[in-house]
This record gives C-alpha cells, structure tokens and sequence, in this order.
C-alpha cells in the first residue's frame, strides 16, 4: 500500500489522548496519596504518641523528688509537734486545741500542772503528841488554778538566824494525804486540802520554816 503522510487532524488525536493518559495517572497517584494520608491519621489518632525514654525518666525524677520534699514537711512537722505539744499541753487555752490534736495521731498530753498556783495557808508547826524527838507540821493547801492537777512534792525547809539550811525534807503525796484524801490523786481546784506533815525535830537553831511546792 501507498503511504502518505498523516494530516494535521490525525496528529492531534493521539497526543489528546496521550494528555488525558497522564491526566489518568496523575489522579491515579493523587487518589493513593489522599488514601495513605487519611490511613496514617487514623493510625495517629488510634495510637496516642509515646513519651520519650528522657521524658520518662524526667517524670519519675520529679516524682521522686516531690515525695522526698513531703517526708521531709512531715518530719518537720513532727519535731515541731513534739517540742510544742509541751507548751500547748501547759496553756488551759490551748490545751482542748492540743487534746484534739493528740486524739487524732493517737497521742497522751502531759497533765495539766502548775505549782505556781498552789498555796499554803494556816501553816503550824509544833511539838509531836506522841514523840519527844519528833515535830508535826499542819497546814492547809489550796489549788488557785482553774483546773484540777496532780498533788505536788511538798518541801519543808528549817533554817537558822543567817538563813543557812538547818534541815530539809521533802514529802510525796502518798506521805502526807489521809482519810478520804488517801486515794485522790488529783488536786481540786479552789478546795482547800488539810494536810498534816511529821518529821524528826532539827533542833533549837531552827528557828524558821518554809513550805515549798515541787
């Protein structure tokens, strides 16, 4: 057969279809791409980002940290508890505040004691009804706080003309409360209390005494 050559019309055809070939693969790759996209969101949104091993470590170090600073308020804590639950106890204002305070932790507070407020009145002494060498001492005690405490330690002192100590004795409770007294273990406030005191007589350069409260 006899060849000719092709005519303009008949060139334009197959590079139409040559375009609309890429333009074929170009969405071909296009839609791939979105489907790759769209899978790796689904994967990042199903599969939360893990820390690093330095984030980690950070975390537990201030963790670590956090409970050592909270050991350490509550050691202090403790020292300060101790050294003023003393005070607190020994305060009548502050002592419900401290009572509460050991009810919780499990605590025993102190008792609630001051000699200062003890006083001796009608003091006497003289000579032993029933022994020559020996005097009796009559007194009566009186607790001026508002509150109940313990019965003092009561000390006598004799001394001569220069004030120098002739001689001393010093009484526990259960030494000098008698009668319906001898089981009491706690002084009532504003009561007045007799008691009555015997010691070996110290001898004419005694000529003064003194009650004193321990």
């Amino acid at each position: 057969l006899e060849s000719r050559p092709a005519t303009l019309s008949e060139r334009v055809v197959p590079e139409e279809a040559a375009a609309a070939e890429d333009a074929d693969v170009r969405a071909a790759g296009g839609a791939d791409a979105d489907a790759q996209a769209a899978e790796a969101t689904r994967i990042a949104l199903a599969l939360p980002e893990l820390p690093s091993a330095p984030a980690r470590a950070g975390a537990r170090g201030r963790l670590a940290w956090s409970l050592v600073a909270l050991l350490a308020l509550a050691g202090l804590l403790a020292q300060v508890w101790r050294s003023e639950l003393p005070r607190l106890a020994a305060d009548p204002q502050s002592r419900p505040l401290a009572e509460r305070l050991c009810a919780l932790v499990g605590c025993a507070l102190p008792e609630l004691r001051d000699v200062g407020r003890i006083r001796s009145q009608r003091l006497v002494v003289r000579s032993h009804p029933e022994r020559a060498d020996a005097l009796r001492v009559d007194a009566v005690i009186l607790n001026r706080a508002p509150w109940d405490q313990p019965f003092p330690d009561i000390e006598l002192r004799f001394s001569d003309l220069t004030g120098s100590t002739v001689a001393l004795r010093r009484f526990h409770p259960d030494e000098y409360l008698g009668g319906e007294m001898a089981q009491v273990r706690t002084m009532p406030s504003g009561r007045p209390v007799q008691i009555a005191l015997e010691l070996i007589d110290p001898g004419e350069a005694a000529i003064n005494y003194a009650m004193t409260f321990h």
